[in-house]
């Protein structure tokens, strides 16, 4: 019987390299309400919180073992925009969208990342994106994170905890920092 193969992959293995070491915040993605987006053009990212104004705040106050060490979700930009096809890539659900390799071989755990004037570190807890990214974009893109092809890309991102917050803007460098 033939494997089934995702439609995802070729797409994907089609994108330039992503900058290793210094890269770009393309989006920032607020979640006040479920279902509503606003994109803006800053943001204060507060520590233990993540971004001010997501709903993402609430329930990590509310939740803190489940939600430890996921302060935020960011996204490769390019690879949200294959993922999502003609639907706003805002919809992904990630707070963050980076124009950066978030490959593990280039950000392993505890690897800091300096965006505007916040610090933020990639989280041991792994992001597997949700039921309702399937229900927007398909089961494919949901299951394409864990296609052997793909594996160790992080295709639908990483989570990262705030280490120091600040003001983040759509623009900012976003500068690797390699962990000790």
């Amino acid at each position: 019987m033939a494997q089934d193969v995702n439609p995802f992959v070729a797409k994907l293995e089609a994108l330039p390299d992503a900058p290793k070491h210094t890269g770009s915040l393309t989006l920032i993605v607020l979640r006040p309400e479920p279902g509503e987006r606003l994109t803006p053009q800053e943001a204060l990212v507060v520590v233990g919180g993540g971004l001010q104004g997501d709903r993402w705040a609430r329930r990590s106050a509310r939740y803190p073992e489940r939600y430890a060490s996921r302060d935020l979700a960011a996204i490769r930009a390019d690879v949200a925009r294959v993922l999502v096809g003609d639907s706003p890539p805002e919809l992904t659900g990630d707070n963050l969208h980076l124009a950066l390799d978030l490959s593990v071989e280039n950000l392993p755990v505890g690897t800091q990342l300096r965006v505007g004037e916040a610090l933020l570190a990639v989280s041991p807890k792994p992001h597997i994106g949700c039921n309702k990214f399937a229900d927007r974009f398909g089961r494919d893109a949901q299951r394409v994170n864990g296609d052997p092809a793909m594996k160790g890309r992080r295709i639908r991102g990483l989570m990262l905890v705030v280490v120091e917050g600040g003001v983040v803007r759509v623009g900012d460098a976003v500068e690797v920092i390699r962990a000790n």
